[in-house]
């Protein structure tokens, strides 16, 4: 396998990784709607920055939002533009960064070792659960985590050569710039942190880089400021006061309920990132075989993953794509151990063998499990306690009968891998237990997936959908969503703002206010004592745990 490869042309190489992508990203991406709360979000404030014309400012029902910069939301728009709004768009720039992600992290393995180590980079990213369905994704951490990590690579670089023009700083510095226009400081704060760190552990070697340093902040600041100042000198500084108190309120509060253990972000990626994520381990102990170059590398990418988990574990918001900066060192992590089993360099992997069979089992299991709940939810609904998740189950469903299948193929993926591997062939482990892994996600999006969304979200989304194009008021209420603004087509006419009253005051206004035209609320069943006993509003129906009401003009 390793003569073949070695003997394939670079062009060659990168054409095959660029046609892989394309079959593992683009697919059926528009087959499910996009998911409450940051799918739909981040592709609303898309569709308002079209509505509106006003592509410097960020909007969510047509009220300024001052949570994230535009840069992502500039690449929605332009999708948009090109293929309407609709979700396919909505997820399209991420299929696209996937590709080019995947071409880099081969462009640069194969510098850092050779061609072997970048495709084992790129099939431990496309083929590990998480790192694959985020390019399949509408949300915007894909794209912040690809320019964080491109600037960690040129601060790496930086101290490899003699950089007396300060370039590789100057690169770092545009990227953190723009990861910060992407999602805010933390572009800044996550390759800074592993700046410094990576400084210390090298001072004796490298010295202390304090002018580098300044000039990568220095860099990152003016380019983020391009478009802060602009807001700036447009608008005040209304955004940015509202916006680092935002960031102030993610550090120190469960923000929207989002709460977890310390524990919680080191969970997710052992779990979410498998096969890759149980790989990692035997990188963590240095190698005195190792060239200076390679062992460089392999410290800041561990600098950089436990500086992300360390912080997003003390942080009191806790939500799942926080800790998705770990996927690009966990992944070349796990690729330097497949290289050195490969090439002979490892011998005792019994812990990575039996957590790979255990936690392989696990997922394939919970897999053919929500199948099988699916497919005899008539038989299990009696059992089930809570009256919303029993409605939900009650949603009209296409279930094939094999989808449990895609569950077993992932056991027996993983069980077989570990056959291999002690066999100790391990280039083909490799090969099986990533991209086994990758086809049965490639089978559960189009099979499994849009059955589970239309159990949590299919009643309202369809009923949101049947409004578009009325000249109407429509609102969830007694929780949180933004499904009613995106899958209505809702106009400015029919918001807050448009109305000419303060957001806050929107629901009392839609069910006391005089109204012009018809309003249409959804909430949940379990919140059915508070709202229908409201006289002005009239029950529509109850469907899969959600009532539809309505208030007439």
């Amino acid at each position: 396998m390793l003569k073949i490869i070695s003997t394939t042309s670079d062009l060659k190489i990168k054409f095959l990784i660029t046609v892989i992508a394309a079959i593992l990203f683009l697919p059926f991406l528009g087959d499910v709607h996009l998911f409450d709360w940051d799918e739909i979000n981040f592709a609303e404030a898309s569709r308002e920055m079209i509505e509106t014309g006003d592509y410097l400012r960020v909007h969510i029902d047509y009220e300024p939002f001052y949570e994230k910069p535009p840069l992502f939301f500039w690449f929605q728009v332009l999708s948009m533009k090109i293929f309407g709004v609709n979700e396919f768009a909505a997820r399209f720039p991420n299929a696209i960064f996937g590709i080019v992600a995947l071409l880099i992290l081969y462009a640069f393995g194969r510098k850092l070792f050779d061609k072997s180590f970048g495709l084992l980079w790129v099939m431990a990213y496309a083929g590990s659960i998480l790192p694959y369905f985020y390019f399949r994704s509408g949300i915007l951490d894909p794209l912040f985590n690809l320019f964080m990590f491109i600037s960690v690579w040129y601060i790496y670089r930086s101290f490899e050569v003699s950089d007396k023009t300060n370039y590789f700083f100057i690169h770092a510095g545009v990227f953190a710039g723009l990861a910060i226009l992407v999602k805010g400081p933390v572009g800044l704060l996550l390759p800074g942190l592993t700046y410094i760190i990576f400084n210390i552990f090298r001072y004796r070697t490298a010295g202390v880089k304090i002018v580098q340093m300044l000039i990568f902040g220095i860099v990152s600041i003016l380019t983020a400021g391009i478009w802060f100042g602009i807001e700036y000198l447009t608008n005040g500084p209304v955004f940015l006061e509202a916006f680092f108190k935002y960031q102030v309120r993610l550090l120190t509060t469960g923000d929207a309920g989002f709460s977890g253990p310390f524990y919680y972000h080191f969970l997710v990626v052992l779990i979410g990132c498998f096969p890759a994520s149980l790989f990692i381990f035997h990188s963590f102990k240095k190698d005195k075989s190792d060239e200076p170059g390679h062992e460089d590398f392999r410290l800041i990418m561990m600098i950089l993953m436990f500086v992300v988990l360390i912080i997003f574990s003390i942080v009191k918001t806790k939500i799942v794509h926080y800790s998705s900066m770990t996927y690009y060192p966990l992944t070349f992590l796990a690729a330097f151990t497949a290289y050195k089993l490969i090439n002979g360099k490892v011998e005792r992997i019994g812990f990575i063998k039996y957590s790979t069979a255990i936690i392989g089992v696990f997922i394939g299991l919970l897999l053919s499990a929500l199948s099988l709940i699916g497919i005899f939810k008539e038989d299990i609904i009696p059992y089930v306690q809570d009256e919303f998740v029993r409605a939900n189950l009650l949603a009209d469903s296409v279930w094939f009968g094999f989808e449990p299948l895609i569950g077993a193929l992932l056991i027996f993926v993983s069980l077989y891998g570990v056959y291999l591997l002690n066999k100790k062939q391990f280039a083909k482990a490799f090969v099986l237990l990533y991209g086994g892994t990758a086809l049965t996600l490639s089978l559960m999006l189009p099979l499994i997936l849009p059955q589970i969304e239309n159990y949590v979200q299919g009643a309202p989304v369809e009923f949101y959908k049947s409004l578009r194009g009325k000249d109407v008021y429509v609102k969830s209420v007694g929780f949180r969503s933004y499904a009613d603004i995106y899958y209505s087509d809702k106009k400015k006419i029919n918001s807050a703002s448009g109305i000419g009253i303060k957001h806050k005051d929107i629901e009392d206004f839609l069910i006391n206010g005089d109204i012009s035209k018809p309003a249409y609320l959804v909430t949940k069943i379990n919140e059915r004592e508070k709202w229908t006993k409201i006289p002005n509003l009239e029950v529509m129906f109850e469907k899969n745990g959600f009532i539809f009401m309505r208030r007439r003009k």
